[in-house]
């Protein structure tokens, strides 16, 4: 038997901010956030062997040259918890992660949970200046009960100013 399952994960972006930083009062920044998702491709529940992507936040600025910028981002559990996320097909699902690091260790969330929120500054050098933080994704292998069928999750993601 063939098992192929196509696993998806999206991350939604919420957030788009204009900023008033702590410069003089002439001087006015407009940022926008994007973010690429992770997507794990096929699954396959024989494997001993982990199926792990990236995808990326990206966050980009205008505004007046040499000015600090900062930020902060969060991600809401999705369909699952900040330590068991999960890839949803009808009733059936297949666990997740999201980290910051790409050795599996900073799960990134809300800061609940032992998630961990990821915070930047930058100063703008040229405009736009784009920041772009790294999303790790894993999904665990020897998930023996999935079936086939397209499975998915999606994230809220905050980001504050």
């Amino acid at each position: 038997m063939n098992w192929t399952r196509k696993n998806f994960l999206t991350l939604l972006v919420v957030t788009v901010a204009t900023v008033s930083g702590s410069a003089p009062a002439h001087a006015v920044v407009s940022c926008s956030i994007a973010s690429s998702g992770v997507a794990f491709g096929t699954y396959n529940p024989t494997s001993l062997v982990d199926n792990t992507s990236t995808g990326s936040v990206d966050v980009s600025c205008n505004g007046t040259l040499l000015q600090i910028v900062g930020f902060s981002v969060s991600l809401s559990s999705g369909n699952g918890t900040m330590t068991t996320r999960k890839l949803v097909s009808g009733a059936n699902n297949l666990t997740y992660n999201l980290y910051l690091d790409p050795a599996y260790m900073v799960r990134f969330g809300d800061g609940t949970m032992g998630s961990q929120t990821t915070s930047a500054s930058f100063t703008l050098a040229v405009s736009p200046t784009v920041r772009s933080i790294t999303v790790y994704g894993r999904l665990p292998a020897g998930q023996t009960t999935a079936t086939v069928g397209t499975y998915s999750d999606t994230l809220v993601m905050t980001v504050t100013f």
